[in-house]
C-alpha cells in the first residue's frame, strides 16, 4: 500500500514506507504518476537505487502478478549505494514489484520513460559493439582495442546493422554501457550522433573504478550513437541488448521519483516550533535535496582580484559529486536522522569569461540549472579557498516563498560556491558542510563583531584546532582542517529535525533536565525564553567529545543565545520585519572569541543574561544541568559579514 501523501516522491506517495525486508518484495504503481499515463502503458523505463543495505543481497524487478524471475537486475554488498536501469513491463493494477534477496535496503525508484501498450521492441543476445580495451573482441571485430577515450573527448560508434541490429529503420536502441580503468573520477554521457551533447550524464565513475549502466538511446546520423568522457581517460565497453523501430513510440521523461522507502520528513512541530521560532514555514527543510554540480573554468588572464593567482587545479564534476556523496551526504543523513539527504549529482562545465568572478561562477550555475535539481554545488579551477552560500530568494508573506525540495535553483537562486582550493587542491568536507548550511536557512553562529567565524563548537561558525586531513608532500607532511562538526541544535530544530518533544521550554524558577547527545533522539536542548517575548531565547545543548564532535577541545553543555527581533539582524524588513534564515543573529551566551568558555563543564557553573546554569554529572552521551533564574536579553547583539 502506499505512504501518505508526505515524503519526497513526485506526489507524495510510497514515500517512507521503511526499507524492504530480505526475502520479501513491494509492489510500486507507476502509471498516472511522474508523467507516465494512466492507461496505454506497456513498459517503463526505470532508475532503480538500492541503497543502505544491511547485508549483501540483490534486487529483482517485474510485472505486478507475474511470477517473478530468477534473474537479479542489481547486486548490492553491505554499505553500498548502486543504481541501474531497468525496462519493466507493467502489471496488475498498472504496477511493477521489487524483491530484495537478503537483509534489508532502501530502495528509491526514478522514473525515466514510457512504452504504449503493443510497442515494438526487440530484445537481442547481449553482442559486444565497442571494447576500446587492446586485444579485446567485438561482435565484427570493428570498434575493437582503439584505445581509451580521452577527457573531454568523443568516441562515435555505429550501432546499426551490428550485433542483430538491422541496417534501416531503427529508431533506438538498448545498450549496456560500462566505463573501466578510469584514470580520474569522470562521467560519460551517450546521445546521438549529429545532435547537441546534453548536459546530464549516464553513468559516474571515480579512478579505478568499473560501472556499468544501460542506456537507451536514439540512433544519429549515420545509424551512430557519441560517447563523451568528461576528465582523465577511460576505457568503454558497449554492449547491445534491443532496439526500437522508428516511431516505436518510448516517450522520455523529466526523471520524476516514484518510491523513496527512506524516511520521510517529520511534519513541522507543533505549539513548540510556533512558540520559539519566527516563521516556521520558511525553516522547514527536510526531504531530499537535489545537488547538481558544475565546475567553472577560470581562463588564463583571468582580470578577477579572486582568481589573480596563475595556478590552476583540475576539478572534474563527477570526481566532486563522488566526493559530496561519500563525505557529506552520510554527514547530514546522521545529524537529521535521515530526514534531510542530499544527493550529489555531476552535470557539466561553465567557461568563465575573463573579467568573471566567483559571483558569475555561481549565478551562472544557478540560472543553469533546472528540474528536477533543487540545489547548486559549484567549483571552480583556481587555488581560492573560501566560500558562500544562500537559500535563495526569501519573501515577507510565507505563501509566496519557494519550496526548497521541489522547484529548481534557475527560480529560487538557491545555490553554493567553493572555490577550487577547498574542494580539489585540499579536499575539505567542513566548507561544503558549512555552505549547504546556508542554503537550508542556517546563519553564522558568533561571538563577533569582529569575525563570523570564531565559534569552534559550530560548524556554521568556526573549526576545532584539531580534526585535520593531511597528506604527504615533498617536504614533509600538509595538514588542513576538514572535519565537519555539530551545528547548534537550534539550527537542527528550525529545520524541522528536532521534534517539540524534544525540547524542554524552561519555565521562570529553577529546574533540572538530562540532556541527550546530538541526533540521539533524546532532550536537545532546553529553551530559556525572554517574558513576553520568547523569539528571544537562550539555549542548553549537550556537546560530547564523540561522533561529529570528536574533535572539540572541551565537552559539557554549549549554552547559547538566539535573537530573532528585527533589531537582531541587518536588512530585517526584507523579511516581513523579523530576523530570519540567514540573518538570524545566534551565538555564544558568554565567553571570549575563539574560546570553549561557553562549554560549561561537569562541576561548573555559569551565568549569563540574568540565567545560572549548574552541570552536574555526566549522563550517557549527555549531562545533567540545573537552570535557573529570569532571561534578561541584550538591546541588541553585535554584526558581523561573512559567506
Amino acid at each position: 500500500m502506499p505512504a501518505a501523501a508526505a515524503g519526497p516522491t513526485v506526489d507524495g506517495l510510497f514515500a517512507g514506507g521503511g526499507p524492504v525486508v530480505g526475502g520479501t518484495s513491494i509492489d510500486v504503481v507507476v502509471v498516472g504518476r511522474g508523467g507516465v499515463p494512466a492507461s496505454g502503458v506497456g513498459a517503463v523505463a526505470l532508475n532503480v537505487t538500492a541503497t543502505d543495505p544491511k547485508a549483501n543481497s540483490y534486487l529483482t524487478v517485474w510485472p505486478t502478478g507475474a511470477a517473478r524471475p530468477t534473474a537479479s537486475n542489481l547486486n548490492v554488498v553491505t554499505g553500498q549505494t548502486v543504481p541501474n536501469m531497468v525496462i519493466v513491463p507493467v502489471g496488475a493494477g498498472g504496477g511493477i514489484s521489487i524483491f530484495n534477496f537478503a537483509g534489508t535496503v532502501d530502495v528509491i525508484v526514478d522514473v525515466l520513460g514510457w512504452f504504449p501498450t503493443g510497442s515494438a521492441y526487440t530484445g537481442l543476445t547481449p553482442a559486444r559493439l565497442m571494447d576500446t580495451r587492446p586485444g579485446l573482441p567485438t561482435v565484427d571485430g570493428a570498434a575493437g582495442g582503439t584505445g581509451p577515450v580521452g577527457g573531454g573527448g568523443v568516441a562515435n560508434l555505429t550501432v546499426v546493422g551490428r550485433g542483430g541490429v538491422p541496417a534501416g529503420g531503427v529508431g533506438a536502441v538498448a545498450l549496456n554501457v560500462t566505463a573501466t580503468n578510469p584514470t580520474l573520477g569522470s562521467f560519460l554521457t551517450v546521445w546521438p550522433s549529429g545532435e547537441e551533447r546534453p548536459t546530464a550524464s549516464n553513468l559516474n565513475v571515480v579512478r579505478g573504478q568499473t560501472v556499468p549502466n544501460m542506456v537507451i538511446v536514439p540512433v544519429g546520423a549515420g545509424g551512430r550513437i557519441s560517447i563523451f568522457n568528461n576528465g582523465g581517460t577511460v576505457d568503454v565497453i558497449v554492449d547491445v541488448l534491443g532496439w526500437f523501430p522508428a516511431g516505436g513510440g518510448y516517450t522520455g521523461l523529466t526523471p520524476a521519483r516514484l518510491l523513496e522507502t527512506r524516511a520521510t520528513p517529520a511534519a513541522p512541530a507543533g505549539a513548540t516550533r510556533e512558540l520559539l521560532l519566527v516563521r516556521p514555514a520558511l525553516h522547514q527543510m527536510a526531504g531530499v535535496d537535489r545537488v547538481a554540480v558544475w565546475v567553472c573554468d577560470v581562463p588564463a588572464g583571468s582580470t578577477a582580484p579572486e582568481y589573480a593567482s596563475p595556478q590552476r587545479v583540475a576539478a572534474e564534476p563527477a570526481a566532486l559529486a563522488q566526493w559530496a556523496n561519500e563525505n557529506v551526504t552520510p554527514y547530514f543523513s546522521g545529524v537529521s536522522t535521515g530526514r534531510y539527504v542530499p544527493t550529489f549529482t555531476a552535470l557539466g562545465r561553465i567557461a568563465l569569461g575573463t573579467a568573471d568572478g566567483y559571483d558569475d561562477c555561481m549565478t551562472k550555475a544557478i540560472d543553469g540549472t533546472g528540474r528536477p535539481y533543487t540545489n547548486v554545488f559549484v567549483t571552480d579551477t583556481s587555488t581560492f579557498g573560501i566560500g558562500l552560500g544562500s537559500p535563495g530568494g526569501i519573501f515577507p508573506a510565507d505563501q509566496y516563498n519557494f519550496d526548497l525540495f521541489d522547484q529548481p535553483p534557475a527560480e529560487t537562486k538557491r545555490g553554493l560556491w567553493i572555490g577550487g582550493g577547498s574542494t580539489v587542491l585540499r579536499p575539505a568536507p567542513n566548507v561544503l558542510v558549512h555552505e549547504i548550511g546556508h542554503t537550508l536557512h542556517w546563519p553564522h553562529s558568533y561571538v563577533g563583531p569582529a569575525s563570523p567565524y570564531d565559534t569552534p563548537t559550530d560548524i556554521m561558525s568556526g573549526a576545532p584546532e584539531a580534526g585535520w586531513c593531511q597528506r604527504p608532500t615533498g617536504g614533509g607532511t600538509e595538514r588542513w582542517p576538514c572535519v565537519a562538526q555539530n551545528t547548534m541544535a537550534f539550527n537542527r530544530f528550525a529545520a524541522g529535525w528536532v521534534d517539540d518533544a524534544q525540547v524542554a521550554v524552561h519555565a521562570p524558577g529553577t529546574a533540572t533536565y538530562t540532556l541527550a547527545g546530538p541526533a540521539s533522539g533524546g532532550l536537545q536542548f532546553v529553551a530559556v525564553p525572554a517574558p513576553g517575548n520568547p523569539k528571544v531565547l537562550l539555549t542548553l545543548e549537550a556537546r560530547t567529545k564523540d561522533g561529529n564532535d570528536r574533535f572539540l577541545a572541551t565537552e559539557g553543555v554549549a549554552f547559547s543565545i538566539v535573537d530573532q527581533r528585527a533589531s537582531g539582524c541587518p536588512g530585517a524588513s526584507v523579511y516581513g520585519g523579523s530576523c530570519v534564515s540567514v540573518r538570524r543573529r545566534q551565538g555564544p551566551a558568554l565567553g571570549a572569541p575563539d574560546s570553549y568558555d561557553s562549554v560549561v563543564q561537569v562541576g561548573a557553573t555559569a551565568a549569563a543574561y540574568g540565567v545560572t546554569v549548574q552541570v552536574t554529572a555526566k549522563a550517557g552521551s549527555g549531562f545533567t544541568v540545573t537552570v535557573s533564574g529570569t532571561f534578561a536579553p541584550p538591546a541588541q547583539l553585535p554584526q558581523a559579514g561573512g559567506g
